[in-house]
């Protein structure tokens, strides 16, 4: 009988209604009231930023495939001193985070990258005049790892302040790339700058006559103590670059308001309109059966008032609401947990990734990779790695079959005696998130498997491509879990706020990063003095990185069990 009444009430009622007392619900974009323009300077803007991002990911990266030259260049006990250099990022950025993304918030966009690219720069600086010092390099780096935690969570805010709806989830991932992009180019910088020289000596040993020990000639490594100079203060250069770009282009907002988000002002009468239709509503009392509507407004019809509710503003969480929704839930802390172990595994791959490859055994070294070499393996581990970011959100994305019905139907709420209308979405499945991925987990777990064996099995260069072919998949497989993770995330956690979500999860994975870079640190100081295996991580550390990931992929299967909840 209810039903009856309600489907009459559609059919024959709703021509007549001019504008009903509401409550809307609704995610769509808000209304704007000025005309929103596309200012052309917003693709400065975002170069700019782009290049203070680039920079210092490249800086952080830097030391890493030249790990053993720079131990004997510096002086070192051993190279987890320079392993050190990396990790600093790790370790600063988990305290500095919050602090700085509080400061954002109450400096606003253009002073809050103003600190960090001066940072960045002074950092820089720093380690160009005392590059032949160790302790000098380390106070730079220090400088540009409290310059990151100023750049890293920008990209949303620089978009959402300068890009309309339809452009800006494109100008976040070109920002959020454009760190990975600095990355690539620090572990292939010394494919390309040549900063080894090869060293021919003589080795004679004890028995032998003269013209025997002349046939047998050792080859080493130095480092290039000027290539070196040049390629930091080209670091230097950048970075001062990216600073007068932030100086001159970049600003909190475009002139003209650019997206929905800057017209917030202009909604607030709005905002006040449906509170005060709302409190009316109290007032009177509504049957089931008997709908009566008192008209408050000048909607003029339905279809009207349906593309009206559509604008209308959500209310959002906190920022620390937001934050608690995620580790309260079991489902969202095993989810932080998994999401710092594979991407720390990832950090840790990449920082390490010339131990793997550079290393000698009974006190000789194996020449078949060159620190270049190494540096070119870094390089396709980020390129393959970008390739898999974008494949993992397409199958994401298109693991969606829906169909969407627009059904306005008036529905009773008693304690208020209110009709709210909203737009119901019906879908045949949600994003198949942990099946994908779990795909690209136990993707991970082989190609690093397969990646272990194929370095310690040595042979000669013929097992070069296999090299290649398998950190390749590595790359492809663990850098793709970094946007599943955080679409995962926020979909298990909706309404929660994205950024804060999303910076949890960074968290979380510079602590995994971190933790695994001292491991791998420890074990090559103790590979120093054993003569089995000297000089790298060896196969105790890819033993280490695989269990890892063996771990998580067991944390998602058993704690991570909720859906998707985001409409």
């Amino acid at each position: 009988m209810k039903q009856a009444t309600k489907d009459a009430f559609l059919d024959e009622g709703m021509q007549s209604i001019t504008t009903p007392n509401i409550i809307y619900y609704n995610d769509s974009p808000k209304p704007t009231t000025q005309t929103q323009k596309q200012h052309p300077r917003r693709h400065i803007v975002l170069l700019s930023f782009s290049t203070l991002s680039c920079i210092n990911g490249w800086i952080w990266i830097t030391w890493s495939p030249i790990t053993d030259l720079l131990t004997s260049y510096w002086s070192l006990p051993s190279s987890s001193y320079v392993d050190g250099l990396s990790s600093i990022y790790m370790y600063l950025y988990i305290p500095f985070s919050f602090v700085a993304m509080h400061l954002l918030h109450i400096l606003k966009l253009r002073r809050g990258l103003l600190i960090g690219a001066m940072l960045n720069a002074i950092g820089a600086t720093i380690r160009f005049v005392y590059i032949t010092d160790y302790v000098g390099v380390y106070a730079g780096t220090i400088v540009c790892s409290a310059a990151q935690t100023f750049i890293l969570s920008v990209p949303p805010l620089l978009s959402s302040a300068w890009y309309g709806e339809h452009e800006r989830a494109v100008a976040t991932s070109i920002g959020v790339v454009a760190n990975q992009i600095g990355v690539a180019f620090g572990l292939g910088g010394t494919f390309f700058m040549n900063l080894t020289t090869t060293v021919q000596q003589h080795q004679s040993q004890e028995g032998e006559v003269n013209n025997e020990a002349a046939e047998e000639m050792m080859v080493t490594e130095e480092l290039n103590e000027e290539a070196l100079k040049n390629y930091i203060s080209i670091q230097m250069a950048i970075s001062i670059l990216a600073l007068l770009l932030i100086c001159l282009f970049v600003q909190n907002h475009p002139p003209s308001p650019s997206s929905n988000n800057e017209n917030d002002d202009a909604n607030d009468e709005e905002k006040m309109n449906l509170k005060h239709m709302s409190r009316q509503a109290t007032t009177s009392t509504r049957s089931t059966a008997d709908i009566s509507i008192t008209t408050t407004s000048s909607y003029n019809s339905i279809q009207e008032l349906s593309q009206k509710k559509q604008h209308l503003p959500v209310v959002a969480m906190s920022y620390l609401s937001s934050i608690a929704t995620l580790l309260k839930s079991p489902s969202g802390l095993c989810l932080t947990m998994y999401y710092g172990c594979v991407v720390g595994v990832f950090y840790a791959l990449e920082t390490f990734l010339s131990q793997f490859v550079l290393w000698k055994r009974n006190e000789e070294y194996h020449h078949e990779w060159t620190s270049s070499e190494a540096g070119l393996l870094g390089l396709i581990i980020i390129l393959v790695g970008c390739v898999g970011n974008i494949v993992s959100g397409y199958q994401l994305d298109h693991s969606i079959t829906a169909t969407s019905n627009i059904t306005c139907a008036a529905h009773q709420k008693e304690e208020y005696g209110t009709c709210i209308y909203k737009r119901e979405e019906q879908q045949r499945n949600k994003p198949m998130h942990k099946e994908i991925t779990a795909f690209f987990t136990i993707g991970s777990i082989l190609s690093m498997a397969f990646f272990a064996t194929s370095v310690l099995r040595g042979g000669g260069s013929s097992h070069k491509y296999l090299v290649y072919l398998t950190i390749s998949s590595c790359g492809f497989f663990l850098s793709g879990l970094t946007s599943i993770g955080f679409e995962y995330a926020c979909a298990i956690t909706y309404p929660a706020d994205e950024a804060a979500v999303a910076g949890v999860l960074n968290v979380a994975a510079q602590i995994g990063g971190w933790i695994l870079l001292i491991v791998g640190g420890r074990l090559s100081s103790s590979n120093n003095n054993n003569e089995e295996d000297d000089g790298g991580v060896g196969w105790v550390f890819n033993l280490v990185l695989t269990g890892t990931l063996i771990a998580s992929l067991i944390i998602l299967m058993v704690g991570v069990n909720d859906k998707s909840i985001r409409p």
